[in-house]
């Protein structure tokens, strides 16, 4: 089996974490790219991004798959918030007003796009 084809976090993004460490506050909330899975009843990370908290300390709306599915959230709607997040997304460009709005409403500071 060829590792590197199913990795998500790369050289590039490991270089990219590091700067995110060095030129980012330690409140950024970053939006990185997911999908819905299961129907659209829970939501996965599709790059390196999914690995921000654990690569920078930085919080992502994006918790692990394991946690969406099987733990209890610390806030009990939290889970349905980030899937609609993404489901939301799926409508608007992120340059959009609308797509702007969803970003705000969800309290993002900063998009990974890795």
């Amino acid at each position: 089996m060829d590792e590197a084809q199913f990795a998500l976090a790369r050289s590039p993004d490991l270089a990219a974490m590091q700067w995110i460490k060095e030129n980012t506050p330690p409140e950024a909330i970053f939006l990185v790219e997911a999908y819905r899975i299961y129907g659209g009843t829970t939501i996965v990370g599709s790059d390196g991004g999914w690995y921000l908290p654990l690569l920078t300390r930085r919080q992502t709306y994006l918790p692990p798959q394991y946690a969406l599915l099987n733990e209890v959230p610390i806030e009990p709607d939290y889970s349905e918030r980030a899937v609609q997040l993404i489901a939301d997304l799926e409508n608007f460009a992120l340059s959009s007003a609308e797509g702007i709005r969803v970003l705000c409403d969800y309290g993002i500071s900063h998009i990974y796009l890795g």
